[in-house]
């Protein structure tokens, strides 16, 4: 038993593993420092960040946007025809319009038109058409 107690006490077989765990703890130690030091900065460092993005508003590039380019007014007399049943009505109808020129982001210019009938208070809904006269969905106008 001495003998056991001896070897165990004046043994080397285990002191590689020793030193690995004292560096080990070290460096653990040094990080949970550095943490320690650098957290409040950071905190405050974001809190500064998020205040102040907080109040910012993210627009688009004027130059992707829509713009007006100019309106203009205009009435014209339509002939119509319809058939409700066996019945045919025919006449003429008074519209008002008014044709909007828009400069699109590519530099392409496009019209939107809007008419009233003038008698009957009925409006179409506004007709967009591209720079080859081609009948197209309405742009995004954001707050164009």
């Amino acid at each position: 038993m001495l003998r056991a107690l001896r070897s165990f006490l004046f043994g080397e077989s285990g002191s590689t593993t020793a030193d690995w765990i004292v560096l080990t703890s070290g460096v653990v130690g040094l990080g949970i420092g550095a943490i320690a030091m650098t957290h409040t900065g950071v905190v405050d460092l974001g809190m500064d960040v998020s205040t102040s993005l907080s109040g910012s508003v993210v627009d688009e590039p004027e130059e992707t946007r829509p713009e007006l380019l100019g309106s203009r007014q205009y009435s014209r007399e339509e002939w119509f025809s319809y058939t409700i049943g066996d019945q045919t009505f025919n006449g003429m109808a008074y519209v008002d319009s008014t044709e909007e020129s828009w400069q699109m982001p590519g530099g392409s210019v496009w019209t939107k038109t809007t008419s009233t009938y003038r008698d009957s208070g009925f409006w179409e809904e506004p007709v967009w058409r591209n720079e080859r006269g081609q009948v197209v969905s309405a742009p995004d106008l954001g707050s164009a």
